[in-house]
C-alpha cells in the first residue's frame, strides 16, 4: 500500500477506452490445460513489497500446482493496467487501490466476484465488516476483495502525560478530553512559539477532516453515494469538522497548515524528537517503533466525537480481469484471487508489519488483537467512517482536491467552513453527477 498514492487519479477517457475493448480481455482465448497455465499477477510494489506477494504465490503454486508470474509495475501502474485491459494483454489478477474500486467497477473492467463467492460459500462475516462494505458496490455485488489495510490511530508519549499529570487515554476517551489534554501538553518558549504540540497531525488531510462529521454521527453523502446535498452541508456535520480545524487554527495545539507542520517535522520526527505528545497517524511504523527505547509510548483508538471514533480505513484489494474467455484460466484466476484474499494469502501480505489483515481470525492468530500497539489500530477499523473514495469514481478530482481548498480557507481565516462549503457544494455536486454519468455502466 505504500506506493499507492502515485496512481490514484486516473483519466476518464483512459478508463472508457478500457470499457470499449473489455471483450478482448484474457491472455489466452483458447482453452489451455491447467498444467500449461501461467497466471499473471500485477503489483505496483517494488522489491520489498513484492516479496510477501511472491511468497504467497509460491505457496499457492505448491498447494494447487498452478503456476504464476508476478510482474512489478512501479511507474504509471494504473494507466498501464487500463491500457492492458483495453489491449487484451491484461494480467489475470492485479492489485487495485481503494481510490480506484468505484472507477474500475463503473468502467466494467472487473469480473463480478459475487457468483464465485456464493458458489464457494465464502463467509464474508469472517472479515472486518467495514472493509466488506467498502468492496460492495451499488449493484450489491463484489468486484474486488481485500488485500490488507491500515487505519488512523493515536500514538501518545507516556512521559509527557506523566509530566502533565494526565491519565493515559483509553478507547472510550472523547475529543472534549483530548482538547483539554492537548492544551496542557502543548509547550511554548518565552516568545510564545510552539516548541511541542499537544496534538500533531497532517492538518490539511481531507479524509481526517471528514472523519469528524462521521464522529458526530453524520455522513457527507447519502447512503448510495449519489449526492452531497443535504449531507455535506448539514450544520452538525460542519460543526464537527470545524472542531478539527480549530484544534490548530483556534487553540494552537497542532500545526496549522503544511508549513507549520514541516517546520517542526513530520509525524515520526516530531514524535521521537519530543516535539509532539499525541500524534494522529497510521499503523505503518509500529514495527520500527516498538523497539525504540528513547521514550515510553502507547497507542489508542482516536477519540470519540459524540457518536463515533474519528478514524478511517486505507486499503488495497485484489481484482480479476473481466471477460476472461478461457474457462480454465478464469477458474484458476478466481482460485488465486480467493487464496490471496483469504487467510493464507493475507498472512503473507501482513508479514512486513506495514498493514493488517481484514480476516478477523487471522488477526487473532497472529496476536494482533492482543498486541499492545497494533490492537487499537485493528479495533479502529470497526469504527471507520464510510470510505467515500471507494464508492465515488475519481473522488480526488470530483471532491477531495477542491475540498482541500475549503479546509485551507477555514484554517487561515479567509472564510469560515460553513461559507466555504456553501460555495463549494454546487461545484462538487456538478462534478459528482458528471462522473456518475461518464462512468455509468452500459
Amino acid at each position: 500500500m505504500k506506493t499507492m498514492s502515485g496512481f490514484r487519479h486516473g483519466l476518464v477517457l483512459t478508463v472508457m477506452a478500457a470499457v470499449v475493448s473489455i471483450t478482448m480481455v484474457g491472455a489466452a482465448s483458447s482453452t489451455v490445460s491447467a498444467a500449461d497455465l501461467v497466471l499473471r499477477v500485477w503489483t505496483w510494489d517494488g522489491p520489498d513489497g513484492s516479496k510477501p506477494i511472491q511468497d504467497a504465490l509460491d505457496e499457492f503454486t505448491k498447494e494447487t500446482g498452478i503456476k504464476t508470474k508476478l510482474e512489478s509495475v512501479t511507474a504509471d501502474y494504473k494507466p498501464k493496467l487500463l491500457a492492458a485491459l483495453a489491449a487484451g494483454t491484461a494480467p489475470d489478477v492485479f492489485m487495485v487501490g481503494d481510490w480506484d474500486y468505484a472507477e474500475f467497477y463503473r468502467a466494467g473492467v472487473l469480473e463480478n466476484l459475487t457468483p464465485y463467492i456464493e458458489r464457494d460459500k465464502i463467509d464474508l462475516n469472517a472479515y472486518v465488516p467495514t472493509i466488506v462494505n467498502q468492496h460492495r458496490q451499488p449493484d450489491g455485488n463484489f468486484y474486488t476483495m481485500s488485500k490488507d489495510f491500515s487505519t488512523m490511530g493515536i500514538f501518545y508519549n507516556k512521559d509527557h502525560f506523566d509530566e502533565a499529570g494526565i491519565p493515559y487515554p483509553t478507547n472510550k476517551w472523547t475529543w472534549n478530553e483530548a482538547l483539554v489534554w492537548g492544551q496542557k501538553l502543548t509547550r511554548r518558549d518565552a516568545s510564545g512559539k510552539v516548541i511541542r504540540y499537544g496534538i500533531f497531525t497532517d492538518p490539511e488531510w481531507v479524509a481526517l477532516t471528514l472523519s469528524f462529521a462521521w464522529g458526530a454521527g453524520y455522513t457527507i453523502m447519502d447512503k448510495n453515494f449519489m449526492t452531497f446535498k443535504g449531507y455535506l452541508d448539514n450544520p452538525e456535520a460542519i460543526k464537527a469538522m470545524q472542531f478539527f480545524i480549530d484544534l490548530a487554527a483556534k487553540y494552537k495545539i497542532g500545526p496549522n497548515g503544511w508549513a507549520e507542520r514541516d517546520a517542526i517535522g513530520h509525524a515520526e520526527g516530531a514524535f521521537f524528537g519530543g516535539k509532539a505528545s499525541i500524534v494522529i497517524y497510521g499503523n505503518w511504523p509500529i514495527n520500527r517503533w516498538r523497539n525504540e527505547t528513547k521514550l515510553r509510548w502507547g497507542t489508542v483508538i482516536p477519540p470519540i466525537y459524540k457518536v463515533h471514533s474519528t478514524t478511517f480505513v486505507m486499503e488495497a484489494g485484489w481484482g480479476m480481469a473481466g471477460g476472461i474467455k478461457d474457462p480454465v484460466r478464469r477458474e484458476a484466476a478466481w482460485k488465486l484471487l480467493s487464496f490471496l484474499a483469504g487467510p493464507k494469502g493475507q498472512k503473507h501480505m501482513v508479514s512486513t508489519g506495514w498493514a493488517m489483515p481484514s480476516y478477523i481470525e487471522l488477526a487473532k492468530e497472529l496476536g494482533i488483537t492482543k498486541d499492545p500497539y497494533y490492537s487499537n489500530f485493528f479495533l479502529a477499523a470497526f469504527e471507520s467512517m464510510p470510505m467515500y473514495w471507494a464508492k465515488v469514481p475519481n473522488f480526488g478530482p470530483v471532491f477531495a482536491d477542491g475540498f482541500g481548498d475549503v479546509i485551507r480557507d477555514a484554517m487561515f481565516g479567509r472564510r469560515d467552513l460553513q461559507t466555504g462549503i456553501a460555495a463549494y457544494l454546487p461545484v462538487a455536486e456538478a462534478r459528482l453527477q458528471k462522473a456518475i454519468s461518464e462512468y455509468r455502466k452500459k
